[in-house]
């Protein structure tokens, strides 16, 4: 195991009927972005697509209100100087909203997450557990489009991000990991990793499975379908919301527009 700045390295269920959304995300890299959509085969048209015009459910609209009255509890952390991302979703697709706030840090790309759910009551937000250990790495969520295996008989949702950080220009340790969200907690499932060391201004890559075991670039890369060989593979947008001045600086009727264009961004289709 190697740990650096608390980032640890082991050795058809749309939200909302008829919507449809697309926004891309604007940081942790752009070629986070571009990678994700590649990956997904996501055409220039779907990523420009808006939810103008969409109508959301009564209760839908009645947890984005709910999710802006509680700004204070979901924004007001700023241990960290650089730009935050925010994004609504319904990860578990339990019909309760969740507000994920996220923020990539410095030229390693540590990132740091939290995550908020509408509690049963309807009434307010709960913090989301996560079964890391601290410090331990989190995954780089700021992706616009990422692979998703439903697992219909368990009613669990597997969302595979990756996650990468840099030890200078001669370390690049990644990993691929299955978030899924039940009873309040995010649960992370490594799946594989893999670690790019320069000798001589030569990358040498190496690749292994979640039990150490090597494997190939392309096992690495299709790990998940491996994995979740059983589950229904389907791809699931997430619309990341990033105010150039801080989310603090919106009026509350902004702030609602804000979270209501993420909301209608994240769709399992």
């Amino acid at each position: 195991m190697i740990t650096m700045k608390n980032k640890w390295i082991p050795a058809a269920f749309p939200l909302l009927a008829g919507l449809m959304a697309f926004s891309p995300a604007s940081a942790l890299e752009e070629q986070i972005t571009e990678q994700s959509f590649a990956a997904e085969g996501i055409s220039e048209y779907q990523r420009t697509v808006t939810a103008s015009g969409a109508d959301l459910s009564e209760e839908a609209e009645t947890q984005l209100q709910l999710i802006a009255d509680n700004l204070d509890l979901w924004a007001g952390d700023r241990e960290f100087t650089s730009t935050y991302q925010y994004a609504v979703t319904d990860l578990d697709q339990n019909g309760r909203l969740e507000i994920l706030v996220s923020t990539c840090q410095g030229t390693g790309l540590f990132t740091y997450s939290s995550y908020y759910e509408v509690n049963e009551a309807l009434d307010g937000l709960n913090a989301c557990e996560q079964d890391l250990e601290e410090g331990a790495s989190e995954a780089d969520l700021m992706y616009s489009a990422v692979p998703v295996y439903c697992d219909t008989e368990e009613d669990i949702y597997f969302y595979v991000f990756d996650d990468m950080i840099r030890n200078g220009y001669a370390e690049l340790y990644e990993n691929k990991r299955a978030i899924s969200l039940s009873d309040g907690v995010i649960r992370n499932q490594f799946l594989a990793y893999r670690t790019t060391l320069s000798q001589d201004s030569t990358p040498v890559i190496t690749c292994t499975d979640a039990d150490g075991a090597d494997i190939s670039e392309e096992t690495y890369d299709s790990i998940g379908d491996i994995v979740f060989a059983d589950l229904e593979k389907r791809t699931a947008s997430l619309s990341w919301q990033s105010p150039e001045n801080g989310i603090e600086s919106l009026d509350s009727t902004s702030l609602l527009e804000l979270l209501t264009d993420s909301c209608c961004g994240f769709q399992i289709f």
